[in-house]
């Protein structure tokens, strides 16, 4: 661990002295710094512990959970877990996300209120144990439902979830034990009688415990000795708060009770003391709290580390008095410093310049650095308070897998395939090249969402976005101004482009994953997939499963990436390479074949599936299929037997040997895109693209026909007389191009350039949809 800290240092080092060197004309004129001073607007008083002062905005930015013109005051004062006294005396305090409250209910029927009349669910898109985004209510009466499909339904939920019900004239809380007189009810007979002393409740299957708070002020916990399997495929995984045993994550045994936290230390004022029938005491801790005591804090999930300029308490950070912003990278009292020289995270990027520098500018073809030119100061990022963006979900940066797994917080930029989001916003945060905090000089208008830092890539992004919306339509002028047509949008998430609203979806330039073009019709009807608009959106290249962290990158793709700059034009390998699942996702270089070839029976066991599957007939269209039915037509056309290639239902041991030396390697898509082609273009294999109707990775910027060779499904039966007949020559010259180009598909430093390659998408995006100022670019070319 110390010689990682002290490599992390050297390498924090190294691209701090390149970014100092090498940085080209992002340092701002006196004249400039002049006028972006003019636009301070000092807070009118202190923003306390739990906020920053915006002076763009010239208010305070409050940390979630709380309000007010100091950030003094708490959102949903109901939802406190101790009393207020006793929370301040562990510092830092979090509260309970609304969407969280679930996992650790019952608690107060005014706190569930509080919170849906805020506009926030109590359930989280992608949560354990509820249904959100909602499904319509089953036809079957209540009483007759299972209980899991009561947990998909708003009301179904509702009238499961228990709440702790105080009597007129006592100021709620989620304290244990309750108030007096409190009584245990659902949430749904709460709205209809309010408090009553004598509890009745038809929504016995789901809770039965309602009625007088037991002596001892326990409170059964909801979802106890649920069995989660039971939920597979019924809409909900599980009701689980959280809880661990044998290693495993599960429900606590029936008779489980949430009890005084003293019994548990206090948890530190950050959770609910769980008592099993067995007599053991666990600490349940809110979303960003955890140890046996819930005395951690989450501070490795803020952006860009809080730029050396602040403190990080679990995603906000709480910044020095001069600079603002989402990672405090904002000054307007120091509007000369240069961003990319603050401190970084050394592990978050790679080694090397942080945004736009000379070195990386120098690497790019002419006219790309033209397009990168224009949007020189001129991309202004929202500055969005944590209400907007960090709300709306159960946890934040949690752990999804390895070590830890929901048991810590994630460093922000550690989300393996889906990384690009924060890799792309952690270099423009910190961009003094294309950066401007002056809206009026602004041909861009970027919105942090940190939707991967709030849901998973089976979440839901409509309503996280919808609400962003509302809130940068209301509190800003920009969007009413054009329209909100230039607005960038970045979302991460396999066919996540899909969930966008349509009211940004329609109108905004949409910078994401998935590539499915809504040109595409067939038999008059758009398929659903078919989201993304090809004259103004930008498909990016995501991080594949060989690079999903640095370590990996240095020990895997830089390696051959770097080997294949120096490779000649002679190939020894197979002249069609594929490796990967056929019918299903699973199938990928972290489930490798042994041996690297399928078994006979294994073959033979997919050519009878492919010969009897509908869609794997070349002719035929299926938008909604595993690879659209491309890999499957592949296989039933017994590519798999050619002698001159090898195509494997499976990742295998030798891919990174064998893809520098093969002459074609096949790209199509999986679940959604497909991570192969950027793995093919860094080791300088010639793409086979086999698709239709899919918009490529900055494919407005870039000359595909140059490098690949793109086929549609019906031409699958062509694909070994066409490659074979390809000229040597030709194939020279397309692998010359990949060497220009590849960088553009990598995103770790110092070799990657997708973050340049974005800028220049985007600022051909300016030019041909005709925003902003034409002419400034120009005049400050270097």
């Amino acid at each position: 661990a110390t010689r990682q800290r002290i490599m992390a240092g050297r390498q924090l080092t190294i691209s701090m002295v390149i970014a100092t060197a090498l940085v080209v004309g992002v340092r701002t004129d006196a004249g400039e710094t002049a006028r972006l001073a003019a636009l301070r607007r000092p807070c009118s008083t202190d923003c306390g512990e739990h906020g920053t002062c915006d002076e763009q905005l010239g208010k305070c930015m409050c940390q979630a959970g709380w309000k007010g013109a100091s950030c003094e005051l708490v959102m949903h004062p109901a939802c406190s877990l101790h009393d207020d006294s006793f929370a301040r005396g562990f510092a830092p305090e979090l509260r309970v996300p609304c969407a969280g409250l679930r996992k650790l209910s019952p608690v107060a029927c005014e706190c569930i209120s509080q919170c849906l009349s805020s506009g926030e669910e109590v359930c989280g898109p992608g949560s354990m144990g509820c249904g959100y985004p909602w499904r319509p209510e089953a036809k079957r009466p209540f009483a007759e439902q299972p209980v899991f499909r009561r947990l998909v339904s708003r009301a179904g939920f509702l009238a499961s979830l228990p709440c702790v019900a105080t009597p007129p004239g006592v100021a709620a809380r989620s304290t244990i034990p309750p108030q007096p007189g409190a009584v245990i009810t659902t949430y749904a007979d709460y709205l209809k009688v309010g408090y009553a002393a004598n509890v009745s409740s038809d929504s016995d299957a789901a809770y039965p415990d309602t009625g007088p708070v037991p002596a001892d002020g326990s409170l059964p916990v909801f979802g106890a000795g649920m069995n989660p399997t039971e939920a597979k495929g019924r809409g909900t995984r599980s009701v689980r708060p959280d809880y661990r045993a044998a290693g495993k994550e599960t429900t606590p045994p029936l008779g489980s009770a949430y009890v005084a936290a003293a019994r548990c230390g206090g948890c530190h004022g950050r959770g609910r003391c769980l008592a099993l029938p067995d007599g053991q005491l666990h600490c349940q801790c809110v979303d960003g709290a955890y140890g046996t005591r819930c005395e951690t804090v989450c501070t490795n999930d803020c952006a860009n580390d809080c730029s050396g300029k602040g403190r990080c308490v679990h995603g906000f950070c709480k910044c020095v008095a001069g600079w603002f912003g989402v990672d405090c990278s904002s000054s307007l009292a120091e509007a000369g410093v240069d961003r990319s020289l603050l401190h970084v995270d050394a592990t978050q990027m790679g080694p090397g310049p942080i945004g736009v520098s000379a070195m990386s500018l120098g690497q790019l073809p002419p006219r790309m650095r033209q397009w990168v030119h224009r949007l020189r100061r001129s991309v202004y990022v929202y500055d969005l308070p944590p209400s907007v963006v960090q709300t709306g979900s159960e946890v934040w940066s949690t752990r999804f897998w390895g070590k830890g797994s929901f048991e810590q917080c994630d460093p922000v930029h550690m989300r393996r395939i889906y990384q690009s989001q924060s890799t792309f916003d952690h270099h423009l945060l910190h961009d003094s090249f294309v950066r401007t905090l002056d809206p009026s000089e602004a041909s861009l208008f970027y919105v942090p969402t940190f939707l991967q830092q709030r849901i998973t890539w089976g979440g839901n992004a409509h309503d996280p976005l919808l609400r962003i919306y509302e809130h940068i339509r209301h509190a800003h002028p920009y969007w009413n101004a054009s329209g909100g047509r230039d607005h960038v949008w970045f979302i991460f998430g396999e066919r996540m482009t899909c969930d966008v609203p349509d009211q940004i979806s329609a109108v905004s330039i949409i910078l994401g994953h998935w590539g499915g073009s809504r040109d595409f019709v067939h038999q008059g009807q758009r398929h659903a997939t078919d989201c993304v608009y090809p004259h103004k959106d930008i498909v990016m290249p995501p991080v594949t499963p060989i690079q999903h962290d640095l370590d990996k990158y240095r020990e895997k793709l830089q390696p051959a990436m770097l080997k294949a700059d120096h490779s000649g034009p002679e190939r020894s390998g197979p002249l069609l390479l594929f490796a990967g699942g056929i019918f299903s996702f699973g199938a990928s270089q972290d489930n490798m074949r042994e041996g690297g070839i399928d078994t006979k029976r294994k073959q033979d066991k997919w050519q009878q599936r492919a010969d009897t599957d509908r869609c794997a007939k070349p002719e035929s269209v299926c938008r909604e299929l595993y690879s659209m039915g491309v890999r499957q037509a592949v296989w039933r056309q017994r590519l798999w037997a050619e002698p001159d290639m090898r195509i494997v239902s499976a990742g295998i041991p030798d891919y990174l040997t064998t893809v520098p030396q093969s002459h074609f390697c096949l790209h199509t898509e999986g679940n959604a895109w497909g991570t192969r082609l950027i793995d093919y273009m860094a080791m300088e294999c010639i793409p086979l693209i086999v698709n239709d109707g899919m918009v490529f990775p900055f494919h407005n910027i870039l000359p595909y026909e140059d490098f690949s060779l793109h086929m549609s499904k019906r031409e699958v039966p062509q694909i070994a007389t066409q490659i074979r007949a390809f000229p040597n020559e030709t194939r020279a010259r397309m692998r010359a191009a990949i060497r220009l180009y590849k960088r553009g598909f990598v995103w770790w430093r110092p070799e990657g350039l997708a973050y340049e390659y974005t800028l220049a998408a985007l600022g051909e995006r300016v030019e041909s949809l005709g925003l902003g100022k034409p002419a400034r670019w120009q005049e400050e070319q270097p």
